[in-house]
């Protein structure tokens, strides 16, 4: 069983850590897709709108396509 951070790395994102807590929940985007846990992708595109406003951070405009995608 894959444990996750949070969905989509909230506390990051509280403390304006926006590229690392992409990363991080890209990183268990891809574990969680190939396995098919359905849920843990939903909530790590949960907050994609909030990720709206930091388009210039490196990784967030790859990051919010793959939940797009995966969706």
């Amino acid at each position: 069983m894959i444990n996750a951070p949070p969905t989509g790395d909230h506390v990051g994102l509280r403390q304006g850590e926006v590229d690392h807590s992409v990363a991080t929940a890209g990183e268990v985007l891809v574990l969680a897709q190939p396995i098919g846990t359905s849920r843990c992708v939903r909530q790590i595109g949960d907050p994609h709108r909030r990720l709206q406003t930091h388009l210039k951070v490196k990784g967030v405009e790859q990051f919010l396509s793959n939940v797009r995608a995966a969706a």
